[in-house]
């Protein structure tokens, strides 16, 4: 099947263009069958973008929130989540004002912050 022309597949790229494609981008999509935790991801998250995922991404996106997260790697599902931002395009904008906060509670100084409240609580009631 022809590829539409407002859809880009991405080859492996510089991290330097990568957060190029990142800005230019409406949306995040990473139908993997298997993936740790991929980085790619929080990637995406950090640039404010919403994303659709499978499960087995590992991924912190949140289904209905930041995205949308498949059970699995399903094209006719994929396909209708697709469509449903095409009929509700306002779910990007929300997604991504939502990934935007979300990253930030996920971010390194976050997750610094949270550590040094236990720290620092452990020290007071040791």
């Amino acid at each position: 099947p022809k590829i539409p022309d407002n859809v880009c597949l991405i080859p492996h790229v510089s991290r330097e263009r990568l957060i190029e494609y990142y800005g230019q981008s409406d949306l995040f999509l990473l139908p993997s069958y298997c993936e740790g935790s991929a980085l790619v991801s929080y990637e995406a998250m950090g640039m404010g973008l919403p994303g659709i995922v499978t499960h087995q991404t590992g991924s912190q996106y949140i289904d209905d929130g930041t995205g949308k997260v498949l059970p699995k790697p399903d094209s006719k599902e994929l396909l209708n989540t697709l469509n449903h931002i095409l009929d509700n395009p306002e779910l990007v904008s929300d997604w991504s004002l939502n990934t935007k906060n979300c990253y930030e509670r996920l971010s390194l100084e976050s997750y610094e912050k949270n550590v040094m409240a236990v720290v620092n609580g452990v020290e007071n009631n040791g």
